[in-house]
């Protein structure tokens, strides 16, 4: 998650996973790892990702401010999925070399999953 978030950073999260949104930071487990994302898809959506590395979130362009490029529609699609209704599609700030929702061990992130939403970051 680099630039944002670095290996020895101290960060605060709620428990409380209620109420995700696009674009917050979660805290999630699996594979016996701790790993800390951005949430792209909720429960139930279509998510394409472009080979310019835009997001598509049911056919409308995802924009997350200072984040990424604005999709474009016609652009060729690199991945794509469709989430339960107990899933969600997460994405890393390093676009480039992050592990997420693209890599098959990743996959999307069950509710069961997800530890916590994060708040803010001590140091």
């Amino acid at each position: 998650m680099e630039p944002n978030f670095k290996n020895e950073d101290i960060i605060l999260y709620s428990k409380s996973i209620k109420n995700i949104n696009y674009g917050d930071v979660i805290i999630f487990e699996k594979n016996k790892k701790y790993y800390i994302k951005r949430i792209y898809g909720k429960p139930n959506d279509k998510v394409e990702i472009l080979k310019n590395n835009s997001v598509l979130i049911n056919d409308q362009p995802m924009i997350i401010p200072n984040l990424m490029t604005i999709a474009d529609p016609s652009e060729a699609t690199a991945h794509s999925a469709i989430l339960q209704n107990n899933e969600y599609y997460v994405l890393g700030d390093n676009r480039i070399v992050s592990i997420d929702s693209r890599n098959k061990d990743l996959d999307a992130i069950k509710v069961d999953e997800i530890v916590g939403v994060y708040k803010f970051t001590l140091n």
